[in-house]
């Protein structure tokens, strides 16, 4: 198995690699200036000072950079498939995400909180590997960003091929007030299924999008991504969509290069106002990768204050399932460090059905400290049987389906529905 490990940051446009330098102050362009000015002084956007690196197989903690800006404009500069996502805290940074062709290797763009813009932020750019068309992707990181609040931006350098968009940044970690987001997981063969789902997440609040993975029928193929992309038009560049590693991605580099993650994009987590998510990759083998993630994850949710926790990975850890069965590594190292850390839902897909288990702690039920284990892989896969026949099962719903969460003070709520808005199953927890 191959491992890719990105470093994903955000990047100014030096001309030579000053960010791999101590002491070395990197800059954005003012609105006023074409003269650089140190990060540490800007007040408002401004590009992260961290660089962005490339997926490359194989691939390790060295993987290079991402080609720096370098002002070239091809012959079709029209972005395409801009998409919103996090490498950094929510609150306070954004991550932009587009294609371009092969030869438009600027990567611009300009934000503000007014129709005015007002600064330019420039990433970097890099070929995926297997495109044979649109192949350039452009990753632009902006910190500096106030917590909930609406911006607006223009992403391109071509005029009349450029992408105008806002989006909202995140609450400030632990304020008070509603959260709303959606989880949806496992739409490999049927993009017109996610397309739906990201249209009725809209419409129902979701402030951001969960995918417990196994977008494609291969992490590599970029033109299945193309179809997934484009089916949530409209939405995906207002709303981040956070990604969890599916035994489907396979590892590729085109899954790292086309969705924006932090830190090393297979295990990390994010705030959102009371909300804390926690995302792992359990598609790893051996105790030592198993033990490496639990660790973490211990010392990760041990560390947060949030009122409402929550943990996420592709592969279930309960499962009635009659086609995928209980993970047994995500019993043994990952259900004990949740159940300790006062965990609310982890979130699973890879079985395509909807499934709750009742709360769980040290193999019982435990109505008030237990963990609840929802499963939601319907966003279009072949639907799996599922006989419910474990002790623990709740509830069980084979159709494509996606799940709304509300945290809204001390009352978590969480609806799912099928594709047609009917409500298939509630599930009320109070803190």
């Amino acid at each position: 198995m191959i491992v890719v490990l990105v470093l994903a940051g955000a990047c100014t446009p030096p001309e030579e690699p000053a960010a791999d330098v101590p002491g070395v102050s990197l800059g954005v362009e003012g609105p006023d200036s074409a003269e650089p000015v140190p990060v540490d002084t800007i007040a408002g956007p401004h590009a992260c000072p961290e660089p962005i690196r490339v997926a490359q197989e194989p691939s390790d903690a060295l993987a290079p950079l991402a080609d720096a800006d370098a002002d070239l404009v091809g012959a079709d500069a029209t972005v395409r498939q801009l998409h919103l996502a996090w490498t950094g805290d929510p609150a306070t940074t954004a991550t932009f995400l587009w294609r371009t062709d092969a030869e438009t290797m600027a990567s611009h763009l300009e934000i503000g909180e007014t129709a005015a813009l007002g600064t330019r932020v420039v990433g970097a750019s890099f070929l995926v590997e297997g495109a044979d068309t649109w192949p350039r992707v452009h990753e632009v990181h902006v910190c500096g960003l106030t917590p909930g609040t609406p911006y607006r931006y223009l992403a391109g350098v071509a005029p009349d091929a450029a992408f105008d968009g806002t989006f909202t940044t995140a609450p400030a970690p632990g304020e008070e007030g509603l959260v709303t987001f959606a989880v949806a997981g496992d739409s490999r063969g049927s993009p017109a299924t996610w397309g739906a789902i990201v249209e009725a997440t809209a419409e129902a609040g979701a402030e951001f999008r969960l995918f417990s993975g196994d977008a494609v029928s291969w992490g590599g193929d970029v033109e299945e991504w193309d179809e997934w992309f484009a089916a949530g038009a409209g939405h995906i560049e207002s709303v981040a969509t956070v990604s969890v590693h599916g035994n489907h991605e396979s590892e590729a580099q085109a899954y790292y290069a086309l969705n924006g993650m932090p830190g090393n994009e297979r295990w990390y987590s994010l705030d959102y106002g009371q909300v804390h998510l926690a995302v792992i990759d359990d598609e790893v083998y051996g105790d030592d990768a198993w033990r490496e993630q639990a660790e973490w994850l211990q010392a990760d949710l041990q560390a947060s204050t949030a009122r409402w926790k929550f943990v996420a990975h592709h592969e279930p850890a309960f499962s009635s399932s009659l086609t995928h069965a209980t993970n047994e590594d995500e019993v043994r190292w990952i259900a004990p460090v949740e159940q300790a850390a006062g965990v609310a839902i982890d979130f699973a897909g890879h079985n395509h059905h909807y499934e709750r288990t009742l709360p769980l702690r040290g193999g019982t039920s435990d109505e008030t400290r237990g963990v609840t284990y929802v499963i939601t892989g319907g966003a279009g896969a072949p639907l799996y049987d599922n006989d419910g026949a474990e002790w623990y099962t709740k509830v069980v719903a084979v159709m494509p389906h996606y799940v709304i969460v509300r945290a809204d003070g001390h009352v978590l709520t969480l609806l799912v529905y099928d594709l047609a808005g009917n409500l298939i199953d509630t599930y009320v927890r109070q803190k």
